[in-house]
């Protein structure tokens, strides 16, 4: 359970006397002035508001369920006249914005929106067609936050596509499309079954990630996939988020070195 303000607990019927009869017997700990931890209180949470701050943008979005890119540090976020002298990525409030003074993080459009402000295009576009994909924010509101940024910046955001299921399908899908490549993500191929990616007309590229294509059973489908759509004249590459995140400059070398084959532009045999 996330930490829960002094007003929150006094609308939930607790008193000045049984708060601190709960802290003296350690069912109930004091974070900072107002604010408490009454269980299951994460560590990220309990270093920023600890330190006065407010849980958001990255590690906001993490903590909403949003797939986000690895990070190493909390995202926090500070009012503009404090230092929270605590290690993370910190991001003052801009005057433009309100500070959430009840919750110990902010909502996900509001996280998607410090984003967008504080990163870059990738990053964004990860963010932004998993948060849509996972409907915790619609078309329109995406929208509308793209509005929202410099011209320049929302029209690299114009590649935003809802149809992407995971972060790392978005990255290499965003990688080809920079560079020229006609790339449809999640079509169904006859036979196969729905791909993550469709380069040109006969390369597929499955984006594994951690939450998926894992245990014996998956292992198993996967190379089922794989042995059908090489009968029907396509070529599968199949790419773990490790190659994605953790070995990315060597990866984008290698499906370079393949795409400058042109295999891809051969038609399928269904066809």
């Amino acid at each position: 359970m996330p930490p829960v303000t002094y007003a929150a607990l006094v609308e939930c019927g607790w008193t000045r006397h049984a708060i601190r009869e709960a802290i003296a017997r350690g069912s109930l700990r004091r974070l900072s002035r107002g604010w408490y931890d009454v269980g299951g209180c994460s560590a990220d949470e309990q270093t920023a508001v600890a330190a006065g701050a407010r849980l958001g943008c990255l590690t906001g979005l993490r903590d909403h369920g949003v797939w986000v890119p690895p990070t190493t540090h909390p995202h926090i976020i500070t009012p503009r006249w404090q230092n929270p002298g605590v290690i993370g990525v910190h991001h003052q409030l801009p005057r433009s914005a309100q500070w959430a003074p009840n919750a110990p993080r902010y909502d996900v459009t509001e996280c998607l929106r410090q984003v967008l402000r504080h990163h870059e295009v990738e990053t964004s576009l990860i963010v932004l067609e998993s948060a849509c994909n996972l409907r915790m924010v619609s078309e329109r509101t995406v929208a509308e936050l793209v509005a929202e940024c410099p011209k320049p910046v929302a029209e690299q955001l114009g590649r935003f596509d809802p149809r992407a299921e995971s972060g790392s399908e978005t990255r290499v899908r965003l990688f080809l499309v920079r560079l020229g490549y006609h790339v449809r993500p999640q079509v169904r191929v006859p036979a196969v079954g729905r791909v993550d990616l469709l380069v040109g007309e006969s390369l597929i590229i499955e984006c594994d990630s951690h939450a998926h294509h894992t245990g014996e059973t998956h292992y198993r489908a996967d190379r089922s996939r794989d042995l059908n759509a090489a009968a029907l004249g396509y070529r599968a590459v199949r790419l773990t988020w490790e190659q994605i995140f953790l070995t990315w400059t060597d990866t984008q070398a290698l499906l370079l070195r393949h795409l400058r084959t042109r295999a891809y532009r051969r038609p399928p045999l269904a066809s």
